[in-house]
This record gives structure tokens, sequence and C-alpha cells, in this order.
């Protein structure tokens, strides 16, 4: 995994694919006989954070093209990081965080990275 540093510890649920990551704390919950959390191992977190994805994606968006997905995962990482705070606040993180980023309109609708070329 190129996204996690070495020795760092991993909280996942029992799902096969996380079994022989042995550079990892590996701390899994099971599910299926009933174990939710582990001492401090849970996955609540990550779970939040894919209904909070799932959620705009069925309402508002309906489509999110492949060019700009990484943008809709970045949008919602800090709506999720932030949902604590208060409006104010809120505001000014996006209002400094705007700062230098453009998006031009030719940019925008350029290929949306389908691989059959499809416009969405």
């Amino acid at each position: 995994m190129d996204n996690v540093d070495h020795g760092a510890t991993l909280h996942t649920d029992e799902h096969r694919a996380y079994q022989g990551m042995d550079e990892y704390n590996h701390q899994p919950v099971n599910h299926s006989v009933g174990n939710f959390v582990v001492m401090l191992a849970h996955i609540d977190g990550i779970e939040s954070f894919w209904s909070m994805l799932k959620r705009p994606h069925k309402g508002a968006y309906h489509k999110m093209s492949p060019k700009h997905f990484q943008r809709y995962i970045e949008d919602f990482t800090v709506c999720h990081s932030q949902r604590e705070f208060n409006m104010i606040d809120r505001t000014i993180n996006v209002t400094v965080g705007m700062i230098g980023e453009w998006l031009n309109w030719k940019n925008r609708i350029a290929g949306n990275g389908l691989s059959n070329g499809a416009q969405s």
C-alpha cells in the first residue's frame, strides 16, 4: 500500500482481503461473531465516511465522472472532517482553501476519463 506508512495501525473488518499485511499493526473487528469494537479498534469512522459519500451520490449528483471523482472524494473528506465546525468556521476554511485553486471551464468539459470516450 503506497499511502500507508509501514508500522501504521489499520482498523478493518474481517474481510480476507486484509489478511497478510504483516508490515502493519492490523487490528480487525469480526462483525460476523458480534465484535464491533475491540479495545480501540473499530470501523465506525470509515463507515460514517462511506455513508456521507454515498448520500450525495444518490441524492444530488447521481453521476460522478471518473475525471473529477478525486475532487468529489476530497470535498466529502473536508465535509466529514469539519462536520462539527460551525458554519462561520467552515466558510472561512473553504475560502482559505480556494486561494490559488482554479478549475476553468475548458478543463471541466474536457474528456471525462471514461475509457470508451462516452460523455457523462
